[in-house]
């Protein structure tokens, strides 16, 4: 039996841990090497993308797409972790209007440096920030970078804001919470999150966490191939001899592709042939990863 390779799109439930999500997948689908493209924290839902077997080796490619959340933000609170979960640090009278919260909305929109939370898995002294930081630690994180591309208020009802964004990846909503909460005096916490979208990958693909584990042959059908999992990455589409040119490591002409970052080489069968970069040589790609049956090949899974 081949070895099941390829991406689930996952609705993931509040509660349970990005790597709660992986175990249980592990279990339903018996493939130790299942790892996810994003973690999402235990409070928040939503799109959770799964890489499967041999796909795993793909993990780098959808990592960095921009992100989708619906945020139920409770004013007048900070916490410790910047949601409802951790240890209340202050509690304040909440005195705004909507007015007020879209003008300190106007602040986070576009690019900017965003001081990521205590507990967040960003690295520092040799350790992830939020082990430091249960362990009564100093935690010192330097701000970064992040853009904010839309960011709108759906619905105000203090001390509850419900807001509707789209950031790139290493964009903290815990982080916007409680900087918008500074930002009106009253401080504020991350009380619900979801998550809408990840790159083209919308809510409306995925399948509840449990669906697929109580109907435990549903992943197959769900399963989606690495060339379909890849789809934000401009794809060029090769013929035999080129698909075998590629799979052994020979470079193919360029054509009318205009990529500059990584390009999916799709074979005759619409399997994913390789990775491709651009060759030193611009007027040809170079194989950057090669898959030689659509990841299908590889150990069988656990009985």
């Amino acid at each position: 039996m081949h070895a099941p390779a390829g991406f689930l799109l996952i609705d993931k439930p509040s509660g349970p841990s990005s790597h709660d999500v992986v175990d249980a997948m592990r279990a339903v689908i018996g493939e130790d090497r299942i790892g996810h493209c994003g973690t999402l924290d235990p409070l928040a839902s939503g799109v959770l993308i799964l890489c499967v077997g041999v796909a795993t080796r793909l993990s780098e490619y959808l990592l960095g797409h921009d992100k989708g959340y619906e945020a139920q933000v409770l004013l007048g609170v900070t916490t410790d972790t910047d949601d409802v979960t951790g240890d209340e640090r202050s509690r304040n009278e909440v005195r705004v209007d909507r007015d007020h919260v879209e003008r300190a909305l106007d602040r986070f929109r576009g690019t900017f440096p965003q001081l990521p939370p205590t507990f967040s898995a960003r690295r520092y002294g040799g350790k992830r920030a939020y082990e430091r930081a249960r362990a009564g630690k100093e935690v010192a994180l330097e701000p970064t970078p992040v853009t904010i591309h839309e960011l709108r208020l759906v619905a105000f009802d203090p001390p509850h804001v419900t807001l509707e964004l789209r950031c790139s990846a290493g964009t903290y909503v815990r982080s916007l919470a409680r900087d918008l909460g500074a930002a009106l005096g009253c401080g504020g916490t991350i009380e619900a999150l979801r998550r809408t979208s990840v790159g083209s990958f919308t809510l409306a693909e995925t399948t509840p966490l449990v669906e697929l584990t109580t109907n435990r042959d549903l992943w197959r059908a769900r399963l989606l191939g690495q060339a379909e999992g890849l789809r934000d990455l401009e794809a060029i589409h090769l013929d035999a001899v080129n698909s075998l040119r590629v799979r052994n490591g020979l470079y193919v002409p360029i054509g009318a592709c205009a990529a500059t970052g990584p390009v999916r080489a799709v074979g005759p069968d619409g399997s994913l042939v390789a990775i491709l970069r651009r060759a030193e040589d611009p007027a040809w790609l170079r194989p950057s990863k090669v898959f030689h049956d659509d990841a299908r090949a590889g150990k069988p899974p656990r009985a």
